[in-house]
């Protein structure tokens, strides 16, 4: 079990990347991008750290939390395209 969710937090920052590579674009609805990343990252990290394997707690969390920021960067900017 504790392999299982290593590796669920890592697919869950590759569905988060393919969610943004799906939707991108200037017609992205970009409050639905930032929730849905937010959500992914928060179980990323959380799988990551159910996981209890070194390994997998270092990438899981950097990797999400990468996803986080992005998430972050994406709900600062959405005033400065109008």
């Amino acid at each position: 079990m504790k392999t299982i969710s290593g590796y669920l937090s890592v697919v869950t920052f590759l569905a988060g990347c393919l969610y943004v590579l799906i939707h991108r674009g200037p017609s992205a609805f970009n409050n639905q991008m930032d929730t849905v990343l937010t959500i992914l990252s928060v179980l990323g990290v959380a799988f990551a750290v159910c996981s209890r394997i070194s390994y997998f707690i270092i990438l899981g969390v950097s990797f999400n939390l990468i996803l986080a920021g992005f998430a972050l960067l994406l709900h600062i900017g959405e005033g400065f395209g109008s």
